[in-house]
């Protein structure tokens, strides 16, 4: 289980890291020519840090300001003197989440935002913040945006009424999102945008990953006690990552007599302290005899130490994913990855090519998964991570991304009478 006394490693986003050259930046800028003005591109958020979609709102913002445009970030909180660094600012704009005045509270300090920068498009990425945008943008010339390849799509978009689907440009996490968006309404297929968040492949790759950055891990994770396959299962602990299901695989395969027998398997994401999932992920694991070979790390702050000192990462969430960017960012360190075969996961893991896929909550299906990887001739496997590297490049890299964004972020403009 978890080890006392031992600490998260930072490992924070750094603008700048694209690895955008020449050519793209070029892009970039042509995507904009013909532009009447500089135009101004806002992104809104709760709040900004180093991970997830906040991540990308990032790069959003840099390819905006990279673009030409006046480049904005709104939110309660963030990083203004890296948004600086890149020609982008930031503006402190509190935004509620809940309560019952807080869809009225945004409408009103986000119409204030769009007439007082006088955003030409205005780019969201939460449910309750999309809802409250398009309220907003009304009876202006501000076009939304909204990004929609969350964790939990069907609760997001289907249950919740779907504000993120109705933007008047929607950028779909994946080809799964995008069916279900127009699932709900098929004259939406012509503003969707297929465009993954993307892995930043200047520090998602081998060579970025220090040797003392792996000893520091090795040590806040107690160095473990003896030699073994390393099953790493990143993301927030909760029954959408299937962590349970993990557990039950490894005891599967611990009953059988081959060198995956020796595996540890290393549970990495946030808890809550009253988080009853993980109270009976803990009964799980001592009710199968597993305390030495099951390790709750709690949360990670090095994701690509984390994914390179693992032997195979595992993302086989129980429902269907809108984008899988753990899958992405394993893929483009060269890891196997052991997928569950629906959603974005199944889009984003090449079965026997870059991983294996499995059933979703069937603990002995992700066991048999896990084995076959973990026995593969080490030519295979190695194999295995140069098809991963090289699929990751050409589908899920933030600089294709980003290529991609600034296209449709002309194309919008250009439609608004700026051309």
């Amino acid at each position: 289980m978890m080890r006392p006394g031992t600490m998260p490693l930072r490992f924070a986003y750094s603008s700048g890291t694209l690895g955008l050259n020449q050519v793209e930046r070029g892009q970039i800028r042509a995507s904009f020519s013909g532009i009447g003005r500089t135009p101004v591109i806002v992104q809104v958020m709760p709040a900004i840090d180093a991970s997830g979609s906040e991540a990308t709102a990032l790069w959003a913002a840099e390819v905006a300001a990279l673009a030409g445009a006046q480049s904005i970030v709104a939110s309660g909180s963030g990083p203004a003197e890296r948004l600086k660094r890149f020609g982008a600012q930031h503006l402190t704009v509190p935004i509620e989440q809940s309560g019952p005045l807080a869809s009225s509270s945004n409408i009103t300090r986000l119409r204030k935002l769009i007439l007082e920068t006088k955003a030409d498009i205005l780019h969201v990425r939460s449910q309750e913040i999309a809802w409250a945008a398009l309220q907003a943008a009304r009876d202006t010339q501000c076009i939304v945006v909204t990004s929609c390849g969350t964790d939990d799509v069907f609760s997001n978009v289907i249950r919740d009424g779907g504000s993120l689907a109705e933007g008047h440009c929607i950028i779909a996490g994946s080809n799964h999102v995008k069916e279900l968006i127009q699932q709900l309404d098929t004259e939406r297929g012509e503003r969707i945008a297929v465009i993954p968040d993307g892995a930043d492949l200047a520090n998602y790759c081998p060579e970025s990953v220090s040797a003392e950055r792996l000893a520091q891990l090795a040590k806040s994770w107690g160095n473990l006690e003896e030699p073994s396959p390393i099953i790493l299962v990143p993301g927030a602990v909760g029954p959408l990552r299937g962590q349970i299901d993990l557990v039950r695989a490894l005891g599967v395969i611990l009953r059988t007599t081959t060198k995956a027998a020796d595996a540890t398997l290393i549970i990495a994401g946030a808890i809550g302290r009253t988080d009853s999932y993980a109270r009976e992920l803990s009964r799980v694991v001592k009710n199968l005899g597993l305390q030495k070979r099951v390790f709750i790390a709690g949360e990670l702050y090095d994701m690509p130490a984390a994914m390179l000192m693992a032997d195979v990462v595992a993302s086989v969430p129980t429902r269907p994913l809108g984008q899988d960017s753990i899958a992405a960012m394993a893929a483009a360190l060269g890891k196997p990855v052991i997928g569950a075969s629906h959603g974005a996961t199944a889009e984003t893991v090449e079965e026997n090519n870059t991983g294996r896929l499995c059933f979703p909550s069937n603990p002995d299906a992700i066991a048999s998964a896990i084995t076959d990887i973990l026995l593969l001739p080490a030519f295979l496997r190695n194999q295995m991570a140069e098809n991963a590297r090289a699929r990751a490049e050409k589908l899920f890299s933030a600089r294709k991304s980003a290529l991609a964004l600034a296209r449709v972020y002309g194309a919008l403009l250009g439609s608004n009478g700026l051309r």
